[in-house]
């Protein structure tokens, strides 16, 4: 009979042995015939895919006839490009197992592996006398086939890219937002998690949370956990780090997951000055700003202050771009709210707040000319201007936006005022006070055609003598400013909507952050948009104004934009300025800007 020898083991490699005694047992040896044997295949074959933890192994069974008393050994050996061993399987008095063990899927990269295992039946353990049959050579194919499609294992990030600030006498270092991972359709087993990074600016990077442990579910969301360096350790500048993360269904990586690997740009700024010939500067006013805009023709900004700034409360500041400083101001006995400008630089508008009025200032001197009575609700509610604007090439013609200030904006309508005279026609509202949401307006090409956004509608109106009359209505995004240029409008959310045909052509690339608002530069074709991420920095990108594609970007140190539509303007010939959340007024200059 077959008898397994004590001490044998899985065997790899050619020519490795395995023993097996084969004892004769009652007359399998008589009449003097010689031993022979058989196997009962010539060939293996199996399949897997590489998400399958194992592969069941291949028996191969081999008969004897004539056992002699003395026994029989068996010894064995495989080629090892898909095969991981040979082991004993079960035996009996004229049959012996040898079973082929496979290396686990997972391991190896998708494709056919072929082997060849050589069995030997001998009559001694040294197996120089083989028996009849012997050696046996059977042939292994194993097939390890990729999964592809919506079966395979992925990975994601939630962010590939996240940015700081911080300045040098900065106590505590940036908070980093948290990167989720998301592993779906996970295997059985466990997936092999690698994380490596430089550490320019950053101090660590790990994983937040316990990976996988391989329990075939999808949607397993993790984090990546990054701290920076402590800002008074590292001089002005820009620090640029690399995160990479791989995941993969081996520890050799033979077979990553879709997605693998996944990177991570840290990008931390010590310093609001990037020098160079392709650098800006930061600089802001302390002064708690309602609105500003840019008065080309005297290179100076208006400002309206709060009334609550700590410096120059209700007035309207002059402020010196170049050098950051205010040179002048003027009080018009209440805080102005919303400021317009005629584009000859003529004369300054300034909506008075809590008040029906607008008061008219010459340029440059601010000094008073005449005041706009905007009218009351016909229900008889106080009205305030939500926005207003000079039209394009008639400085003495003015659009206003009224609101009742409950709940801004609840549009009261659009009114076109030539000097202080109101036009009589108002778009949006009917006899019975009823009102389109005509809250932000824009000038088209002449002072014929004007447009305005409100409840997420882009409304197209007609101006005449008589007044402004809404033509067509088109429903957009997110409620924003209006900005037009070469008979497109561009909204603070990003779409493009063309005026000539009535309908949404485009959509500016996500910068991945809250994006706020939006300038278009026909100058330079460039686009300019502010963002923020949520209350840690300010965010400025740079788009082609043909085809929005992305220039460059950079972040702003503190005074971040908060829940709402700031003034943004372009100033000079590579400057920006905007107000932020707290008021204050944030000047970025520089080549970058234009370059």
């Amino acid at each position: 009979m077959f008898l397994d020898v004590p001490g044998i083991g899985r065997a790899k490699g050619f020519l490795t042995l395995i023993f097996l005694s084969i004892a004769g047992c009652g007359g399998g040896g008589g009449g003097g015939s010689s031993p022979s044997v058989t196997a009962n295949v010539q060939s293996v074959s199996v399949q897997a895919k590489v998400t399958d933890a194992a592969v069941a192994f291949s028996p191969i069974l081999l008969t004897a006839m004539n056992v002699p008393s003395s026994g029989l050994y068996v010894s064995g050996g495989t080629t090892t490009s898909g095969v991981a061993s040979l082991s004993p399987g079960r035996f009996s008095a004229t049959q012996a197992e040898v079973d082929v063990y496979f290396k686990n899927p997972y391991t190896l990269a998708p494709k056919t592996y072929t082997d060849t295992v050589e069995l030997k039946v001998c009559t001694d353990q040294a197996c120089a006398s083989q028996i009849a049959g012997s050696p046996i050579t059977v042939g292994v194919t194993y097939v390890v086939a990729a999964v592809s499609g919506t079966s395979a294992p992925t990975v994601a990030l939630s962010l590939t890219a996240i940015k700081a600030q911080a300045l040098p006498t900065d106590v505590s270092t940036p908070a980093a937002p948290s990167i989720g991972m998301t592993i779906q359709n996970a295997p059985s087993f466990p997936i092999t998690f690698t994380l490596t990074s430089s550490s320019n600016g950053i101090a660590s990077a790990a994983f937040g949370l316990p990976m996988p442990s391989g329990v075939g579910s999808s949607g397993q969301n993790n984090n990546v956990a990054v701290t920076y360096r402590a800002p008074s350790t590292l001089a002005a500048g820009v620090y640029q780090d690399t995160i990479t993360i791989t995941a993969c269904l081996d520890p050799a990586c033979v077979n990553p997951l879709v997605g693998s690997p996944q990177t991570i740009q840290v990008t931390y700024q010590i310093g609001n000055n990037l020098p160079g010939p392709n650098g800006y500067t930061v600089t802001t006013v302390a002064l708690q700003a309602n609105d500003m805009v840019w008065d080309p023709v005297h290179s100076r900004l208006y400002a309206s202050v709060s009334a609550s700034s700590a410096s120059s409360p209700s007035t309207i500041a002059v402020i010196d771009p170049t050098t950051a400083t205010v040179t002048g101001t003027v009080t018009l006995g209440a805080e102005v709210g919303r400021l317009a400008i005629s584009d000859d630089g003529q004369y300054l508008y300034a909506a008075l707040k809590g008040a029906a009025t607008i008061r008219r200032l010459l340029l440059p001197a601010l000094s008073s000319d005449i005041t706009i009575n905007i009218g009351i609700a016909p229900q008889g509610n106080a009205l305030e201007t939500w926005d207003l604007q000079v039209a394009p090439g008639s400085p003495r013609t003015l659009a206003v936006a009224r609101t009742i200030p409950v709940n801004e904006p609840q549009s009261m309508g659009i009114v076109v005022f030539d000097d202080a005279t109101a036009r009589p026609t108002i778009a949006g509202i009917n006899a019975q006070g009823a009102t389109n949401e005509l809250a932000y307006l824009q000038w088209g090409a002449t002072t014929s055609a004007m447009y305005s956004e409100g409840q997420s509608m882009i409304d197209t109106l007609s101006v005449n003598s008589s007044g402004a009359t809404v033509t067509s209505s088109v429903t957009d995004g997110p409620d924003g400013k209006v900005h037009f240029y070469n008979n497109l409008l561009f909204m603070d959310a990003g779409t493009v909507f063309d005026t000539g045909l009535g309908q949404v052509v485009g959509q500016l690339p996500s910068t991945g952050e809250v994006d706020r608002t939006v300038i278009v530069d026909g100058g330079l074709s460039r686009i300019f948009r502010l963002s923020e991420n949520g209350g840690t920095y300010s965010y400025l990108t740079i788009y082609d104004l043909k085809s929005y594609a992305v220039l460059k970007s950079f972040t702003v140190i503190g005074h971040t934009l908060g829940f709402w539509t700031p003034a943004f303007v372009r100033w000079g010939p590579n400057g920006l300025a905007y107000v932020s959340q707290d008021g204050s007024i944030v000047i970025v200059a520089g080549p970058y800007l234009t370059s």
